[in-house]
């Protein structure tokens, strides 16, 4: 009897065995294409939104500030603090790594358009949308900013001034600096001459050397 039962077991075995292998040759998978999905909680988690409640943390809060003393990949950071000793030490320390080539200075030129004319206006005269609703001295072209050296501004643009926003989180380190290179052409600095900006077959996107911040 036993041995009855398990040739009966066996023969369901191989039966249902044969049954797969012609099924699975029936069907004529394409390995290219993905397998079927399924209980795959871990791999697609809901996505909240960025205002919504969080269940998993107990402040609730969906954005999450990064872990203290982490670096994004591929960021080198700023080695100097939101306070003015700093921004007087960033003036007279950090050079703009970007040679005021055409292509920068074009570059430049739309960091500006998306970032600073709604303030400053499309000339620096700070007389952009923002400003003409809230004068506020914006004007970049006065003898004070005109004197304040490049690692100053990239500072500024960093961390913010009086009512400027910090865009440091906004705009990355190149283009800040970008940016202070058509700051320059805009207060007549030397930038628009043909000895200091280079032809477009020549321009080079690519710093000049120096750090990158």
């Amino acid at each position: 009897m036993k041995n009855l039962i398990d040739k009966a077991v066996t023969g369901l075995v191989v039966a249902l065995l044969a049954g797969l292998a012609l099924a699975a040759g029936a069907t004529r998978r394409d390995y290219g294409e993905r397998n079927f999905a399924f209980i795959n909680g871990m791999a697609r988690t809901p996505a909240l939104k960025a205002q919504n409640v969080a269940p998993g943390f107990g402040d609730g809060d969906t954005l999450r500030e990064p872990v203290a003393g982490t670096i994004p990949r591929g960021v080198t950071p700023m080695v100097f603090k939101d306070t003015v000793d700093d921004r007087q030490n960033a003036g007279r320390r950090l050079k703009n790594p970007l040679a005021a080539t055409r292509m920068n200075l074009d570059r430049g030129r739309e960091v500006y358009a998306n970032f600073c004319l709604h303030c400053h206006g499309p000339l620096g005269q700070g007389d952009g949308l923002v400003a003409q609703r809230a004068p506020l001295g914006m004007s970049l072209l006065g003898t004070q900013t005109r004197k304040r050296p490049d690692g100053e501004l990239f500072h500024i643009i960093t961390y913010g001034r009086l009512y400027m926003p910090p865009h440091g989180g906004m705009i990355r380190a190149e283009d800040r600096w970008a940016a202070i290179l058509f700051v320059r052409e805009l207060q007549g600095d030397g930038y628009q001459s043909g000895e200091a900006v280079e032809t477009e077959a020549s321009a080079s996107p690519q710093p000049a050397g120096g750090p990158a911040w």
